[in-house]
């Protein structure tokens, strides 16, 4: 380490330092607040301590890495961690510290028994990748034995306010057979079974934390065919001015969508459209503006439906 830096932790202190640090260096769509990064990391219980990490030189944080492990969660993500985020100050780039914070952070995780880091894509992830994934960050995690996905990957959003979703004009399942409607506790066994069935990984998961934990299940929307529950969808609809995530960059009033899944018995008819549309309306009723879609490679698929780019990632993973 060179003369006049030192490491430190991340902490409730440095936070705003380490914010400031993060929103000069990412672009405006990555910019967060303090409160965001602290519930993110400090008091997120998945933080993996010793791989969380804040460079100090004499004008302050010029580096800060976070790493994050979920083990025992699910089995796929078992001896498995994330490289939650890696930021260098501009002008401190090309000096070795954003790779001398990672190489820490790795032999760090490599003493606990980790085999396999991924880059973002954590539980309460602020990236679901690489963000923004140019040449020089490519060649900055390959040369550190990452290797990259051959496809991009995206958020996606629309103002969900100024589309009539009734004339986008694409071909859906409009059958009666099929209702779709917000999710009551009355549904929770039968959900859990259709989860078991066709989505028992990590979007079981993450649907059945929400609910046992106190969530709103008609956050959950269903698509059901009489009792059986053939597809869902999570939506969110924030209109909390001081601390919603996104407001910075999507505004007041903004909405989340996703994940989203059909059935495997159902699909090929025209259902996964119904849903999303009836999902999108749904948004609508709530007062949502601009929506959020994240981490999906089907951004033709939602540009019928209004849908474009906003955020652009490119996934990355190594065995260590």
């Amino acid at each position: 380490m060179q003369k006049g830096v030192s490491l430190e932790p991340w902490s409730e202190r440095n936070i705003p330092e380490i914010a400031a640090l993060w929103n000069r260096n990412f672009p405006e769509a990555f910019h967060v607040t303090e409160f965001w990064l602290m519930k993110k990391t400090v008091q997120d219980g998945d933080l993996f301590v010793p791989g969380t990490l804040a460079l100090r030189g004499e004008n302050g944080i010029t580096a800060a890495v976070a790493a994050k492990i979920s083990d025992g969660i699910l089995p796929e993500y078992h001896r498995t961690a994330w490289l939650s985020s890696l930021v260098t100050d501009a002008d401190c780039r090309r000096r070795g510290f954003g790779g001398f914070l990672y190489r820490r952070a790795e032999a760090e995780l490599k003493k606990s028994g980790v085999r396999t880091v991924i880059a973002g894509g954590e539980m309460h992830n602020f990236f679901s990748g690489i963000p923004e994934p140019e040449p020089e960050t490519e060649r900055f995690f390959q040369s550190f034995g990452f290797v990259l996905n051959d496809v991009r990957h995206y958020d996606l959003s629309a103002d969900v306010s100024r589309i009539d979703f009734d004339r986008v004009g694409v071909p859906m399942n409009e059958t009666s057979d099929f209702v779709t409607g917000p999710a009551t506790e009355l549904d929770f066994p039968e959900m859990r079974r259709f989860f078991d069935r066709e989505f028992p990984g990590r979007w079981k998961f993450e649907v059945m934390r929400h609910l046992e934990s106190g969530g709103d299940p008609g956050e959950i929307l269903l698509l059901r065919r009489g009792r059986e529950v053939c597809g869902f969808c999570k939506v969110h609809v924030n209109h909390d001015g001081r601390n919603g995530e996104f407001n910075s960059q999507l505004g007041k009033s903004w909405g989340a969508l996703g994940p989203i899944g059909i059935s495997e018995a159902a699909r090929g008819r025209g259902l996964g459209a119904r849903l999303l549309r009836d999902a999108l309306k749904h948004l609508q009723r709530g007062g949502a503006r601009n929506v959020n879609i994240d981490w999906t490679v089907l951004k033709d698929f939602y540009g019928q439906f209004g849908f474009q780019p906003w955020r652009t990632y490119l996934a990355a993973y190594k065995e260590l």
